[in-house]
């Protein structure tokens, strides 16, 4: 892949309804004089303002404990914190997958009129705020919005243990190949009904 980009051969073209065939082309070119932006040092304020960014892109929110955490990590100019970013990063995807299913199996057996009612576990929203893999979680999501089912439709609203496992598919599969999960998703039975 680097040598298309280094050779010109890269090209972005974006299809739409009244463009069947393309309506922007362009080639990505490389350019060798490129440099890396330069890492300005930063008042202690503004890490601060970027820490927060940091967690608030990367998680579903900042707490208090997470910027403490990278906090103490950044020095007070900011200079390694791309570094500390990195190391946070790698920790995340080290970390167990939280698994909904899992959650939702606890859920049916603490509260078994769960069962007989037809309410679904809310387990979306524990994960939200506990879960300690946060980066694969909000990567989980950000799928879920591209691979899209929906209990909207009632089929999958009565499988409330198919939407976990699709869940679970997609954050098992959040760092990884985007056509291993593709193909994942293709086969699941919950897509299945959905489709």
């Amino acid at each position: 892949m680097l040598d298309a980009l280094f050779n010109g051969e890269f090209y972005i073209n974006i299809h739409s309804a009244a463009f069947p065939g393309g309506e922007i082309y362009a080639h990505l070119v490389y350019d060798a004089s490129a440099e890396s932006p330069q890492q300005d040092e930063l008042t202690s304020e503004e890490v601060d303002y970027d820490i927060v960014r940091f967690l608030t892109q990367a998680t579903f929110g900042a707490t208090p404990e997470d910027y403490d955490e990278l906090r103490v990590l950044i020095d007070s100019d900011g200079k390694n914190r791309l570094q500390v970013y990195d190391l946070w990063i790698e920790n995340q995807f080290s970390m167990p997958t939280t698994s909904m299913l899992d959650l939702d199996k606890h859920i049916y057996a603490q509260f078994p009129s769960y069962n007989h009612t037809g309410l679904q576990p809310q387990s979306f929203w524990p994960i939200t705020v506990f879960a300690k893999d946060q980066l694969r979680q909000r990567m989980a999501f950000a799928l879920s919005e591209i691979l899209v089912i929906s209990r909207q439709d009632s089929q999958v609203r009565n499988k409330p243990r198919g939407v976990g496992s699709y869940w679970d598919t997609l954050s098992s599969n959040a760092f990884g190949s985007y056509r291993n999960l593709l193909e994942e998703v293709a086969l699941h039975p919950i897509m299945g009904v959905y489709l």
